[in-house]
């Protein structure tokens, strides 16, 4: 494929930038598709300047962000270099815009880039879902389910192709219809958001194992992001969003980041693009610090055992980063899966509880989903 017959060129005022965060960026322009840079280890930048709701309409969040992206400083430890594509050009109708995001998140994912996808609305996760090729473990950080709706109402997708995991949902939008469905994939879960702003840690051991994490600007309370469609008087809060950013950029397995829901007609002194810029600035600060391990070969890690009732649950903890994994035995195969977890979870355990992870993984891998007998 030619991806730059899928992209408008970056405009930006290069006698605006006032940050140095623009020395580590190459720019597509009209004089040369920056290809030879799109290689492992580097992040790629997309742009989607238009909002779905009744038709695709222009959406100039996009040009918001990156003046306010390219006034911050680099983050220390960045030694990788960032490729700003563009915006993606839009098709005819939101079935060729998706399969036009297809087609390039496929060619990303193709070079193994990190790539952050900011502007659109949630719809468009759909165009980013049907490029990967296996089952996907993804993430959405929303307080409703649009998202999974969307999944639902479309035929664009196979449901039984993505490992659902929803964070930060309000309770009072969960409905009996989604209730059913998670019911029905066992394999899917759900996080709500007075459990995470208890202790924010919790989300990082949900984002490890992601391979694409999607982040709408309605998970934010308004007085945060003024320029969502719909009003949320409760969410996260701006430092709490950019932590939960850099948990997706550390995730060694995380590819892909999206930032959708914000419009550029509801913007107010230009406080939501200033904050998808910071956003966008801490996935880049996470993913420049990101080190991978192995708990069960790399030397620096070290084994807990811990006996409650008939199991003994082994923990691993990191040396190095402080991270924690546990054991989950499965039935099926007599063999244990590692999955991520907190020292919150080993403490559960020493105190002869099961961890709520370890109740959940255990039932997600040693019971039949029923979605996939149907």
């Amino acid at each position: 494929m030619d991806p730059a017959s899928y992209l408008h060129p970056v405009i930006v005022k290069e006698s605006e930038f006032s940050g140095n965060l623009p020395s580590k960026v190459i720019f597509n322009n009209n004089k040369k598709f920056p290809g030879e840079e799109l290689v492992e280890g580097n992040i790629a930048l997309l742009g989607l300047p238009y909002f779905f709701s009744k038709e695709q309409c222009p959406n100039n969040i996009t040009t918001n962000i990156r003046n306010e992206l390219y006034k911050l400083s680099k983050p220390k430890n960045l030694e990788c270099t960032i490729i700003d594509l563009g915006d993606l050009i839009k098709g005819k109708t939101l079935k060729d815009t998706l399969i036009g995001l297809k087609e390039i998140i496929s060619y990303l994912r193709e070079k193994n880039v990190l790539t952050i996808v900011f502007g659109g609305s949630s719809i468009y996760n759909l165009g980013i879902l049907k490029a990967f090729n296996s089952k996907v473990n993804y993430n959405a950080i929303e307080p409703d389910f649009d998202t999974l709706k969307n999944l639902l109402e479309s035929k664009f997708l196979d449901l039984n192709m993505v490992d659902y995991s929803h964070l930060g949902y309000q309770s009072y939008f969960l409905s009996e219809q989604i209730t059913r469905l998670f019911e029905d994939h066992a394999n899917w879960d759900k996080n709500r958001l007075g459990y995470l702003r208890s202790d924010l840690k919790e989300t990082e051991p949900l984002l490890r194992n992601s391979d694409f994490c999607s982040i709408s600007i309605n998970s934010l309370k308004y007085s945060e992001a003024p320029a969502q469609e719909e009003i949320q008087p409760n969410g996260f809060y701006s430092e709490e969003i950019c932590q939960i950013a850099q948990y997706a950029g550390i995730s060694d397995s995380t590819s892909i980041v999206s930032i959708f829901d914000a419009l550029g007609t509801k913007e107010k002194n230009g406080q939501t693009g200033k904050l998808i810029s910071q956003i966008i600035w801490f996935i880049i600060n996470g993913y420049s610090s990101r080190i991978t391990e192995d708990p069960q070969k790399d030397e620096h890690i070290k084994k807990f055992i811990v006996d409650i009732e008939k199991h003994s649950i082994i923990f691993y903890k990191s040396e190095k980063t402080e991270r924690w994994w546990m054991d989950i035995p499965s039935i099926n195969d007599n063999k244990n899966h590692i999955m991520p977890c907190t020292y919150k979870d080993y403490l559960y355990a020493t105190n002869q509880e099961f961890p709520e992870k370890w109740m959940k993984f255990y039932k997600k891998i040693n019971f039949n989903n029923k979605a996939a007998n149907h």
